[in-house]
């Protein structure tokens, strides 16, 4: 029974005195334990006395982003143990509480969180700029060099110009110095023809008439090839020369009557019977010439040195080529001279043909 009263009394001591002395929390929320009770459970001592139970309270350093916490009263049971103060908050007002103690603790650490996003977000700043900068630096170097091109090709452009204007000005005084030559070498002329009809002009009549009957024997095809001279006086023209037969004798003299003014006509022209030969072997030869002077216009066919012969208007050629098409381009070559009527390649030899 006195076990039981001094356990009971002590509890209720410890209880009043706590609930006495309790002050204001730290801003830590740390208290100071009161000491352990120095009675014992042993019956046979004597437990009427009550031990001094001493509350020290810490007083609380305030803190801009803390609040005063809510003052918790100390008790210890019979034993001596400390019991937990019991807490009279309402659940929303403990949750509350919790929330904003969380969003202090969060707010603290955001600023130490920040400083290594906020370093990176920075270098890379200035990792951009520097990017942009050394971009620009390039774009204007790039900028300068097209610059510095097109100023060249400006200035070659120009060059060209000068060096066409200096070309087209000397071309144009050649002209203009070949126009002066030509007006005074016509001016030459016409003083020259000035004077020949003031020292002949009794003859300018027969002179009329003997260019108008030439006119008219080199119009007629078939004394055409024939070379006719014409003399005579104011009435009378003379006719000289070689045709091939008495035909065409009396064809010149009968185209000379035709021309107006003629009242006689004088034909001393001689017949050679062999004369159309000769005129073909004349225009033959003429061929010939002209046949080697398109080849002396191609590398390869004047290389190929091909032996040209002429024959009533039939070219033939003779020699030794590598290639077929060699034959093949002097025929064409030679067929496109006005008067030829053949070409004759089968005197020419392939050089794998022996």
């Amino acid at each position: 029974m006195n076990v039981r009263h001094t356990f009971r009394a002590l509890g209720i001591g410890a209880l009043l005195i706590g609930i006495q002395v309790t002050g204001p929390a730290t801003g830590r929320g740390d208290q100071t334990p009161p000491p352990a009770s120095s009675s014992s459970s042993d019956p046979g001592k004597n437990t009427s006395q009550s031990p001094a139970v001493k509350t020290q309270s810490t007083p609380a350093t305030p803190s801009q982003d803390s609040k005063p916490a809510t003052p918790k009263s100390q008790s210890t049971n019979g034993n001596g143990d400390e019991t937990k103060p019991k807490d009279d908050r309402k659940p929303e007002e403990k949750k509350s509480e919790e929330k904003k103690s969380e969003e202090r603790k969060s707010e603290e650490k955001k600023p130490e969180d920040k400083k290594p996003e906020e370093k990176k977000t920075e270098d890379k700043r200035v990792d951009d700029k520097r990017s942009e900068d050394r971009k620009s630096d390039e774009k204007k170097v790039e900028e300068k060099k097209v610059e510095e091109k097109k100023t060249e090709e400006k200035k070659s452009e120009d060059k060209k110009s000068d060096e066409k204007k200096a070309e087209d000005k000397k071309a144009e005084d050649r002209k203009a110095e070949d126009k002066k030559s030509e007006e005074k070498k016509a001016e030459e002329s016409t003083e020259k023809e000035k004077g020949k009809e003031k020292e002949s002009s009794g003859k300018r009549t027969v002179s009329s008439m003997i260019l108008t009957v030439k006119l008219a024997l080199i119009a007629d095809p078939r004394i055409f090839p024939y070379e006719i001279e014409v003399e005579g006086g104011a009435e009378e023209i003379a006719l000289s020369g070689k045709v091939g037969n008495e035909g065409e004798k009396s064809i010149a003299g009968s185209v000379a009557r035709t021309v107006p003014g003629v009242k006689n006509v004088v034909n001393k022209i001689d017949i050679v019977k062999d004369l159309p030969d000769v005129l073909g072997r004349k225009q033959d030869d003429i061929l010939t010439h002209q046949v080697k002077e398109r080849f002396a216009r191609s590398a390869t066919l004047k290389a190929a040195n091909f032996e040209v012969k002429t024959e009533g208007g039939v070219v033939s050629l003779a020699g030794t080529v590598r290639f077929q098409v060699f034959i093949w381009e002097a025929a064409e070559a030679a067929r496109e001279v006005p008067g030829v009527r053949a070409v004759r390649t089968d005197k020419v030899k392939i050089e794998s043909e022996g």
